[in-house]
């Protein structure tokens, strides 16, 4: 907890590189178990941390959820020529 465990968790959790089936690993279990332990230890910690992450990736997100396209801002990213 005093060398921000919590904090390197929840960045591991967000990492853009994960597998699609991490929730189905065991490595899953194990970090899932461990963030449970540590917040179970000191829950205030743990939801500063978790709100703080939830809010820096909603500050990413705020373009989307603001936008006043009538049509699709993820659009662009879609190719279906094939």
């Amino acid at each position: 907890m005093k060398a921000n465990g919590i904090e390197l968790l929840m960045q591991f959790y967000s990492l853009p590189t994960l597998p699609y089936d991490l929730a189905n690993t065991s490595a899953f279990f194990t970090l899932s178990h461990l963030l449970k332990l540590l917040s179970e230890s000191n829950p205030g910690v743990a939801m500063v941390a978790v709100v703080n992450d939830v809010n820096k990736l909603l500050l990413v997100v705020k373009p989307l959820l603001e936008s006043e396209n009538p049509g699709s801002d993820l659009a662009q990213y879609i190719d279906i020529s094939g």
